[in-house]
């Protein structure tokens, strides 16, 4: 991996195509899974969310170097570390998902229990979601042995895993909270301050940057524009009706 500096766009080129990444690993996981082949889905799935932590590491030095008011966001030697390592990029998964900074809605979200588990040791459980979904993704792609009877454990032998979709809508909510995130960030925190100046300005303007840079990596956040418009509009024809939602 290059360790040379990148410059702010450059930066947001490798953040757009590891989200986009991201949500084309759903699709695939989504035509898998509808095909019965529900151990690589879930592989997938963890694919899909290792790119999400990726994402996440990109969003997390961009805010700290934002606040430090460097022009570039600084990749140190720490995030190239985790960026090549599968566990550490699901810890920070489980990490934002928890935390959900960019929650919109006028109600908190339900407790997520497939990522909460047990929260009497914080750190552990991170390495725990991480250990278990690295595993899973494994058995999901490669053939092994059972220690115990020495048989053979192919994918295809792994029992049906219903948490699959959740594992996809979690990577399609990070997708758009992240943009969301970037929002708050770097549009509401900057204004009246002396970094509005910055390159991060370009996130104003109704998302200059957005348009003159295209789809990619936006994707999870117009399916969500998407979905909220059709519950709109699904309130307005009740609304109409004079019946509750």
């Amino acid at each position: 991996m290059a360790k040379r500096a990148l410059t702010f766009l450059q930066v947001e080129d490798l953040y757009d195509a590891t989200l986009s990444n991201a949500f084309m690993l759903c699709d695939d996981a989504n035509t898998l899974l509808d095909a019965g082949s529900t151990s690589r889905a879930r592989a997938l799935a963890i694919l899909a969310l290792e790119e999400c932590g990726k994402a996440i590491m990109i969003h997390n030095a961009k805010v700290q170097s934002f606040l430090l008011g460097h022009a570039d966001p600084v990749l140190n030697e720490e995030f190239w570390k985790q960026w090549r390592t599968h566990q550490p990029k699901l810890r920070h998964v489980r990490e934002f998902l928890i935390k959900n900074e960019y929650w919109f809605a006028v109600r908190p979200p339900e407790p997520n229990e497939f990522v909460l588990g047990s929260v009497d040791d914080y750190l552990a459980e991170l390495d725990r979601f991480a250990m278990e979904g690295d595993s899973s993704k494994l058995k999901g792609l490669y053939v092994d042995v059972d220690p115990a009877t020495g048989g053979v454990i192919a994918p295809q032998d792994e029992q049906a895993l219903e948490d699959v979709p959740e594992l996809l809508r979690m990577a399609h909510q990070i997708g758009w909270q992240l943009r969301l995130g970037d929002h708050i960030e770097f549009i509401a925190k900057q204004r009246g301050s002396d970094r509005a100046t910055s390159p991060y300005s370009e996130y104003a303007d109704g998302g200059r940057l957005a348009r003159s840079r295209g789809d990619r990596g936006w994707e999870a956040q117009h399916v969500q524009l998407m979905i909220m418009m059709a519950q709109m509009d699904a309130h307005e024809a009740l609304d109409d009706l004079g019946e509750e939602p």
